[in-house]
């Protein structure tokens, strides 16, 4: 308990527990019993963060395309192999009614 309160109050915001399912059951346990505000002080940090860098990140990596479907080469890709069909349409939905 002590070493996850002393993470959070020290100001690292996520813990890894990778090693074991144990571990993280441990870790997750202990952080459910320290007291509220030490957990949702590292949340805000880590929204912040998260605001502060996935508009700049997005348009990065797409270069001005859509951040979200539909993405125009998917509706395009719809358009070639299903031959003009609704685009928003789930295709598994038709596959269910034959």
């Amino acid at each position: 308990r002590e070493m996850a309160e002393g993470a959070l109050r020290a100001g690292v915001d996520v813990l890894l527990a990778c090693r074991s399912r144990e571990l993280q059951e441990v870790l997750l346990g202990r952080l459910e019993r320290l007291p509220d505000a030490v957990v949702e002080r590292a949340v805000e940090r880590v929204v912040t963060m998260k605001r502060t860098f996935a508009a700049a990140a997005r348009d990065a990596l797409l270069g001005g395309r859509t951040a979200g479907p539909p993405y125009p080469d998917h509706l395009a890709l719809a358009e070639r192999l299903g031959g003009g069909g609704d685009a928003g349409a789930d295709p598994t939905e038709a596959a269910d009614r034959r």
